[in-house]
């Protein structure tokens, strides 16, 4: 099968949903797909990328970046054949994909992460601009690949036909993502907070994550050591909160890191009681981080709704918490600290479950097989 992939976010931007999306490509790529992908200035070396220029990764959603990516697409079609366009994530290049497909024919499908189904709101003209765009651009689709059922749902209530939409969690390169890190940075950090719990969050900076929830929770668990990666609007709120909490000699800000897989390596459980309604733009679609986390052995805790409660099985894999109540959180930082037994055995199983359920190359099978069919 020939594909055009077109998305904004892909590496060297550094997230879960570039990881999904590199994965998602090696996989076809292994099960002998063709893929071309056309991707931002600065997409990893060494991939058969076309560069897309003038396309500000900082803009998603500029106009200027749909024209871009239509330019580019042309261009690619002109060289060689396609017989699906693939939008990973439809931010700047989802409309490019609607009009190629009444230009050339090709039909196109989106791999939805939940981020894509913009509630309009009332008094914000452009939110509700976007939000349409982006039903005609979901509705314009041939197929609708839902990363999670809680992301299905969201796109059938805002009016795409179910007969479209197909369930398929995104992959994960699962043995090449648990060999990433450093052994010197993990020492170091276990180093630094000898006897502690260390528990880790990999995330922007945003209220929706959650950060502030653990932090509160940290005052009735003092054996534990939160360790926070990334950056956000957020941070100054958040150091603030930690020394109004009387933990801030316990929490570690250290930003943007060059290898997050480090820090998994170091830590012993990932937290992220992530929070959000169904208005809400920026939503946990799927709940990679703590897939992410699960290829390094770690068990979660993580909200018991949306994507991430598909991801964690409660007691089983984590812990599932309501993000609203920090008390939760803090009862299930107070288990994992007291039995490392049981918590190395949920570590266990998360991994044995992400290797079983969310492998890159099974992904790949089940897309390739969505295309396949008649629609």
């Amino acid at each position: 099968m020939d594909l055009l992939v077109l998305s904004l976010f892909w590496p060297p931007r550094i997230g879960g949903v570039e990881n999904a999306n590199q994965a998602l490509v090696a996989g076809l790529r292994a099960e002998g797909h063709r893929v071309a992908i056309l991707a931002p200035v600065g997409a990893a070396p060494g991939l058969p990328c076309s560069e897309v220029q003038g396309v500000d990764p900082d803009r998603p959603r500029a106009a200027s970046g749909a024209w871009h990516f239509l330019r580019a697409a042309r261009a690619a079609l002109a060289r060689g054949r396609a017989q699906w366009v693939g939008v990973l994530h439809t931010a700047g290049c989802g409309p490019a994909a609607w009009v190629l497909s009444r230009l050339h024919g090709i039909p196109y499908f989106v791999l939805a992460y939940g981020m894509e189904v913009l509630v309009e709101s009332p008094g914000d003209p452009r939110r509700a601009a976007r939000a349409g765009l982006q039903r005609v651009v979901l509705r314009g689709a041939a197929r609708v690949i839902a990363i999670s059922q809680a992301t299905a749902d969201r796109l059938l209530a805002v009016g795409v036909e179910a007969r479209r939409v197909h369930v398929i969690p995104p992959g994960i390169d699962v043995e090449g993502l648990s060999g990433r890190g450093d052994p010197a940075v993990a020492r170091a950090l276990r180093e630094r907070h000898p006897g502690r719990l260390v528990a880790l969050t990999v995330a922007r900076l945003v209220e929706r994550k959650g950060h502030d929830a653990v932090i509160e929770a940290l005052r009735a668990v003092p054996g534990v050591v939160y360790v926070v990666v990334g950056e956000g609007p957020e941070r100054d709120r958040l150091v603030a909160l930690a020394r109004q909490a009387g933990v801030v000699d316990r929490v570690e800000f250290l930003g943007r890191v060059d290898d997050p897989a480090a820090y998994y390596r170091a830590a012993d459980v990932f937290v992220m009681p992530s929070r959000g309604g169904a208005g809400d733009r920026d939503v946990e679609g799927f709940g990679l981080a703590y897939a992410e986390a699960a290829c390094f052995g770690l068990p979660s805790i993580a909200p018991a709704v949306g994507g991430p409660a598909e991801v964690v099985v409660a007691g089983e894999t984590g812990w599932l918490v309501d993000p609203a109540r920090p008390a939760q959180v803090a009862r299930a930082l107070r288990e994992a600290a007291e039995d490392p037994g049981r918590r190395a055995s949920m570590g266990e199983r998360a991994l044995a479950r992400v290797r079983g359920r969310y492998g890159h190359r099974r992904a790949a099978r089940d897309l390739a097989r969505v295309l396949g069919e008649s629609p």
